[in-house]
């Protein structure tokens, strides 16, 4: 099964709401805007929680 967050960034340029993307991930305004300015960050390399991730985890380019 193919992973939810990996599917949506396959199109992440052609999101409305997309910033733009860094080395470890995307900046994203949030589509929900309670707070003024609210952005998200996905990150390139995830899992399931936090801790699942290297503490130093690099991108390769």
């Amino acid at each position: 099964m193919a992973c939810k967050m990996c599917e949506n960034q396959k199109n992440i340029y052609q999101d409305p709401y997309f910033i733009m993307e860094l080395q470890t991930g995307y900046v994203i305004l949030g589509w929900f805007q309670r707070f003024k300015g609210y952005t998200v960050f996905n990150c390139k390399e995830h899992g399931p929680e936090l801790y699942d991730l290297e503490r130093n985890f690099k991108v390769s380019s």
